[in-house]
């Protein structure tokens, strides 16, 4: 389940929040994501641990948005996709010029000059 939990500084948010994350490390419920800024993931996690424990690790995770985006793209095999470098595109690029040079009114002639 996502929760957002949205308002000024100052208003107890994240004291709210690692409570409720303490609470579920000590009933041993797992699972948990605390889910900040990449400037203070360092920091969320060393509030988290003085708050949890040992134990955290075995119950909940901090992470940033590109931290969560790399467990994800690993979980999902996205992680193991090799993208093109230039010249794959370049040879991409050509081999679609020439299967629609023909239908081409602007760019059709620059196949020829290949």
């Amino acid at each position: 389940m996502l929760r957002l939990m949205i308002g000024k500084a100052g208003t107890g948010k994240t004291a709210a929040v690692i409570a409720e994350i303490r609470e579920a490390v000590e009933a041993g419920r797992g699972g948990g994501m605390l889910l900040v800024p990449e400037q203070y993931s360092h920091e969320a996690e060393r509030e988290l641990c003085r708050a949890c424990g040992d134990r955290l690790s075995l119950y909940a995770e901090v992470f940033s948005f590109t931290g969560l985006a790399r467990r994800v793209l690993q979980q999902q095999g996205g992680a193991a996709v090799q993208w093109l470098d230039k010249g794959g595109r370049l040879l991409c690029m050509q081999l679609a010029l020439g299967q629609i040079a023909s239908r081409l009114r602007i760019y059709g002639k620059s196949k020829e000059n290949r």
